[in-house]
């Protein structure tokens, strides 16, 4: 169920998206630019983060959306469950636990955050700008998750069935051969065409 008038009551996001364009190229653009683009982190690790964030702020269509690519990208996902009851006992790099540490805490209680926070990512490893870009897919998707729960259609139902199946049955080298072609891609800006298409 919608809170908008003007959307029918099955609407997801491409229908707010193609209701109220204002904004969205370039957050679609954005979203190109921090999950696609070079990184010290990983296509599957980026979209880890997505859904991880999108878990914690109980977001069923980004959660499931995001858990589908990052499994096609390479993440087991039992590791989902995993983190959402505790990071430091599940199978996550113990070099990103620091780091998943710190975005729940950004998510959570963003007003918390310490310097002590940063220096145990920094001590993990992890540079300054991959923290910085770890941030900044904290931050989309804690504006994604509440782009659709303010607009009232996150549907906690969603699943996507056979494609995160499809997901599961890739092959390491089908993996690596995705991460190779997607890297650099723009997927998001090819949905935002195509919502125009549909105009």
């Amino acid at each position: 169920m919608t809170f908008f008038p003007s959307l029918d009551d099955d609407a997801g996001l491409a229908e707010v998206f193609r209701r109220f364009p204002r904004g969205v190229d370039p957050l679609l653009q954005f979203h190109d630019q921090i999950l696609r683009q070079e990184s010290e982190f990983t296509i599957a690790e980026r979209e880890l983060i997505a859904a991880y964030v999108s878990a914690l702020n109980d977001c069923g269509f980004c959660f499931q959306a995001h858990r589908v690519y990052s499994a096609r990208y390479g993440i087991d996902v039992e590791l989902f469950d995993e983190l959402i009851e505790d990071i430091d006992s599940s199978s996550l790099d113990e070099r990103l636990k620091p780091l998943f540490h710190y975005l729940r805490k950004l998510t959570v209680t963003p007003a918390r955050l310490v310097q002590q926070d940063v220096d145990a990512v920094l001590a993990a490893g992890i540079s300054e700008q991959a923290l910085h870009d770890a941030i900044l897919v904290a931050g989309l998707f804690n504006l994604m998750n509440r782009i659709l729960f303010g607009h009232g259609v996150d549907d906690h139902r969603a699943h996507y069935g056979g494609r995160l199946t499809d997901a599961l049955h890739l092959s390491d080298d089908e993996r690596r051969q995705a991460n190779e072609k997607d890297l650099g891609s723009t997927p998001y800006q090819q949905f935002g065409r195509a919502l125009q298409d549909e105009d």
